[in-house]
């Protein structure tokens, strides 16, 4: 039996893993594709197979109420520190980026912690995942 060491292909980095059905995710996802004009970025649910496998190789610790993930080949960012890196990424919003990241960490950990939690709350779950326009799709792995 062969084992993957990653479920991702070395093109597919860096990926964004997302809740694929909360609203809130994939308005961000959305946002997220607007602003990375070099279409640098790639997107995939956190339920699909390949996240599941790629959290679980890696014992990425992943907090009760999900979390986005920033993948690279060898390293990777959750909650709060992925959101800085995202925005750092799509270059527009690396202002944005910068006046986050001043704040603790703990305390942008804690405020994404409280959105993450009420997500639902705030907008009804989905029971599908949406799915991209041709001209994106090449951007779901």
């Amino acid at each position: 039996m062969l084992f993957m060491t990653n479920p991702f292909n070395q093109k597919d980095y860096p990926v964004v893993l997302f809740d694929s059905q909360c609203l809130i995710c994939n308005g961000f996802v959305r946002w997220i594709i607007k602003m990375d004009k070099n279409q640098l970025i790639k997107f995939s649910g956190l339920q699909s197979d390949k996240a599941q496998l790629e959290i679980a190789t890696r014992n990425i610790p992943m907090p009760e109420n999900d979390s986005v993930v920033l993948l690279f080949p060898n390293s990777y960012f959750l909650e709060s520190n992925a959101i800085i890196e995202i925005l750092k990424m799509t270059r527009r919003s690396s202002i944005l980026a910068n006046l986050i990241s001043r704040i603790p960490q703990k305390w942008r950990d804690a405020l994404y912690h409280w959105v993450a939690r009420n997500r639902y709350r705030f907008y009804k779950k989905r029971n599908y995942c949406p799915m991209p326009d041709s001209s994106e799709a090449g951007r779901f792995v």
